[in-house]
């Protein structure tokens, strides 16, 4: 069972979030969970989410993609759409800051630029 605070809006990443804990409860306990459950607390409404074979695929290409950035070590750009919004990494991703300085740009400079 996975809460969710929002009104029920079905989204594959809260799927794939719930069908993954649920991989790691069977790898660790050695049984089989075939669905689990989103939980919306403001609309209080329960939905039962499958763990198809499609979904768990899902889940590995995430882990895939995160093991991927790991040995990169470099990251995506922002996604910087409407999930920003209440999201609680803003302040460290800052999504919405200009990426594309010039390259004589120095952001420790102190130096007001001549007229």
């Amino acid at each position: 069972m996975e809460y969710k605070s929002g009104k029920a809006k079905p989204r594959l990443a809260d799927e794939v979030q719930l069908c993954a804990q649920a991989l790691c409860l069977e790898e660790a306990f050695g049984v089989s969970i075939p669905e689990g459950y989103i939980y919306h607390a403001a609309s209080h409404k329960r939905r039962e989410v499958a763990f198809t074979p499609q979904l768990r695929r899902a889940v590995l290409e995430a882990r895939d993609g995160v093991r991927e950035l790991q040995r990169t070590q470099v990251l995506p750009p922002p996604a910087a759409d409407e999930r920003c919004q209440f999201c609680s990494l803003q302040d460290e991703c800052e999504p919405f800051a200009p990426r594309d300085f010039p390259r004589s740009f120095d952001p420790f400079s102190t130096k007001l630029e001549e007229a």
